[in-house]
């Protein structure tokens, strides 16, 4: 939610908007994740593959990364990330170096842990070609950047700059889930955009240390988020980001590209739907890198020369197995139309969640408020259709998810992400 995207209520991103601005972005409006959250979702745009990636999988070991396939052709490729679930499981696949934070408490997963190693990092190498990913899990919970919300009234919830939780301390009357109030709805989301400023601002002092370092001229850029943030838009019983939506709050995420090739002044916006696989194809073009392994994903350079682009897999999200209260369900994105497959609840399980098929018009309503399913049937019938050919299409490969750096289960793993909210308590 930064200005260039028209968000206005707060200044989260007045910095990176300049910017972006000044150097000539191209801004993805209706851009897609493959995953609600970021273990799925980044090993997807890292491989340009919607299936075979599951919760306790990651990476499969037989697919391609981005890392391994710039290596090949000579790059060096280094890693910083926050932690959490991508201190394992295959994500450092193909990286010469390969950083995670071990951080706990307040800066866990935050800019502090991980920027600050790169900018020595940028600093201190010569190193030509090079890859480099950052990754921060900012703006995530514990929201405890209160820039936007000290003074906020926080009504029944805690404090969320101290570890409070997003639903009140205690329910009350027979709801289990109790709806915020109007004032609460505001502080937290005040309390979240906090994070989002703190994440831009550390973009942009990244992207202009590019300068000192004289890179820019030569640097393809692309900043691109996992996923999105919800905050009970189509159900009370989610907030933050579940294993279960594929609605626009969680799915419709930022990405943004810079190809010093491309010299323009402003930023270029681009309303045609794209995804987060098509990050990997899109980079080995602008880099004259064959992909050498199947893509899901396209090339987006047609898009950035004004030309129309081809796409055979349609746009689609799925939710993952793993845990079976969870289950599997996926979307597709194509002809002008949103479709979200039906679920169906384990026997005994307490869902809230919307169970029946959905479908949204893409274009005119981003909140995905109108559900058009039971007055389109035909409309609804041939977008499910387009989900099925497009599962099918999407390359099958049965993958090996075993032979990890860190064990799943390690004791360093779990705490972080306990802190995080990827694991309950008991």
């Amino acid at each position: 939610i930064a200005g260039c995207y028209g968000y206005q209520v707060r200044d989260t991103s007045s910095r990176l908007d300049s910017l972006i601005d000044d150097r000539g972005f191209f801004i993805f409006r209706s851009a897609h994740s493959a995953g609600p959250w970021t273990l799925p979702a980044t090993a997807k745009f890292m491989t340009s593959r919607y299936r075979n990636i599951d919760r306790n999988g990651g990476v499969p070991t037989e697919y391609a990364t981005l890392a391994e396939t710039l290596g090949r052709a000579g790059y060096y490729c280094a890693a910083f990330t926050g932690g959490g679930v991508l201190r394992s499981r295959g994500f450092e696949q193909g990286f010469h170096q390969y950083f995670w934070s071990e951080e706990l408490g307040d800066i866990l997963g935050k800019v502090e842990s991980v920027f600050p190693h790169v900018r020595s990092w940028l600093g201190a190498n010569d190193l030509s070609p090079f890859f480099l990913f950052v990754h921060t899990y900012e703006p995530h919970t514990p929201y405890n950047r209160d820039v936007f919300c000290r003074d906020l009234a926080r009504g029944r919830l805690g404090d969320l700059s101290r570890g409070g939780g997003l639903l009140p301390v205690s329910a009350f009357g027979d709801e289990r889930f109790p709806r915020l109030t109007p004032s609460e709805s505001l502080y937290v989301q005040a309390a979240y955009d906090g994070g989002v400023k703190t994440a831009c601002d550390a973009t942009a002092d990244l992207l202009r240390s590019l300068d000192r370092d004289r890179l820019w001229d030569n640097t393809l850029v692309v900043i691109l988020s996992d996923h999105g943030e919800e905050f009970w838009e189509h159900s009370r019983l989610f907030a933050e980001h579940s294993v279960t939506s594929l609605h626009g709050e969680v799915i419709n995420v930022p990405f943004l590209l810079h190809d010093p090739a491309f010299r323009r002044k402003g930023a270029t916006h681009i309303y045609a739907p794209v995804s987060t696989v098509d990050m990997l194809p899109t980079v080995c073009q602008l880099t004259g890198v064959r992909t050498g392994a199947p893509c899901d994903g396209v090339s987006l350079v047609p898009l950035l020369r004004g030309e129309d682009l081809v796409r055979h897999i349609p746009i689609m999200a799925s939710t993952h197995p793993g845990d079976k209260a969870w289950p599997v369900r996926s979307c597709v994105v194509a002809d002008g139309w949103k479709y979200i497959e039906p679920v169906r609840a384990n026997p005994g399980q307490d869902w809230e969640y919307a169970v029946h098929e959905q479908l949204y018009r893409v274009a005119g309503d981003q909140g995905e408020t109108e559900e058009c399913a039971a007055n389109l049937p035909e409309q609804t019938r041939r977008a499910a259709e387009r989900l099925r050919e497009g599962l099918a299409l999407a390359a099958p490969l049965v993958a090996d998810t075993h032979d990890r750096r860190e064990p799943a289960d390690s004791a360093a793993l779990q705490a972080q992400l306990r802190a995080l909210g990827y694991v309950r308590s008991e």
